[in-house]
């Protein structure tokens, strides 16, 4: 199986109420889905999460495909009353020790295809070119 990381986008912003329910939830409790609480009165702070982040849960689930890992958070969190999801982000994004892990093949062998070493065969080409790590998409 793999890791998956995603964010489940939510109808609303978890209340303290959702949020406790949550918390005490056996379908959260190994910790691998998490959410961000506003404050009840976010004009009393400078600072402030952003409201697109509140109605978010960070997800980092453990599934045969990425398929499997959303659906498994779209159910459980129909556990919480007044929750449901409402769409996904998923940052494809990702180096190509991630890619070799995805894919079951050596990171060596897909270096050598993003240099064109077994010839052109449309690897796609670094989504930066900043030095440091690399990100393909």
């Amino acid at each position: 199986m793999s890791d998956w990381s995603f964010a489940l986008r939510l109808n609303q912003p978890l209340t303290p109420e959702q949020a406790d329910a949550f918390d005490h939830c056996d379908a959260f409790a190994d910790g691998s889905v998490s959410y961000t609480l506003g404050p009840e009165d976010p004009h009393r702070y400078a600072h402030h999460p952003d409201p697109a982040k509140l109605n978010e849960l960070s997800c980092d689930i453990e599934a045969p495909s990425l398929l499997d890992a959303i659906a498994q958070v779209a159910r459980d969190i129909r556990l919480i009353p007044g929750l449901r999801a409402t769409g996904v982000r998923y940052d494809d994004a990702v180096t190509l020790a991630e890619t070799a892990q995805r894919s079951g093949r050596s990171v060596r062998s897909l270096v050598e295809l993003s240099r064109g070493q077994h010839g052109p065969i449309g690897f796609p080409d670094p989504e930066s070119d900043t030095e440091g790590t690399l990100f393909y998409s």
